[in-house]
């Protein structure tokens, strides 16, 4: 009995001993995670880079350098002469003062749509060199606001004024307002 009990111990030793050899050499030949970076083969030519879409300029944002206006406040100026010069009148000088008093008022115009500004003053308090204020609103192209403008007996004869001397033209565009888009049409002497 003694010899089977050395047996069997024999036996049972072996047995252990295959299996955690059998277990260890599982465990090593899984794959863990390598937290270092891999190197790979280098590549001998570079990756084309994807090419960003070209976006297209727009005439709301787009800016014309001599005026530092967007082109379709120029394009509303450029009418604007072209009708001046059709009626036999010297073109407009372009001026930043009223420039930036027709950024302004057409900002305002989002709150009134009014000659009045909404601190209760009159529009030309807003420069000392602004003579004469075309607004408008709701108007999305150069085209449509100057047309209004021209088609109006009080906005044509503010833009045919014969003591005109200078122009802005601004636009202000407020997406979640009722219009949309304020303009103003400002002259000085």
């Amino acid at each position: 009995m003694r010899r089977t009990v050395s047996l069997l111990l024999i036996i049972i030793s072996i047995s252990i001993g295959v299996i955690i050899s059998s277990f260890a050499s599982q465990k090593s030949t899984k794959q863990t995670p390598s937290k270092k970076p891999v190197a790979t083969t280098p590549s001998t030519t570079k990756p084309t880079p994807t090419p960003s879409p070209t976006q297209t300029p727009s005439p709301y944002t787009e800016i014309v350098p001599e005026y530092n206006c967007t082109v379709i406040e120029h394009e509303v100026f450029t009418k604007i002469n072209k009708a001046r010069t059709d009626a036999g009148l010297p073109t407009l000088e372009w001026s930043n003062e009223l420039y930036r008093a027709a950024k302004i008022r057409s900002n305002e115009l989002v709150t009134k749509q009014s000659h009045t500004r909404p601190d209760g003053s009159s529009c030309f308090t807003v420069s000392d060199e602004l003579a004469r204020e075309n607004i408008a609103y709701g108007y999305s192209t150069s085209d449509a606001v100057y047309d209004a403008w021209i088609n109006s007996s009080g906005h044509k004869e503010n833009i045919l004024a014969k003591d005109a001397k200078t122009v802005a033209i601004a636009l202000y565009i407020e997406n979640s307002s009722k219009y949309t888009y304020y303009w103003t049409n400002a002259l000085g002497r």
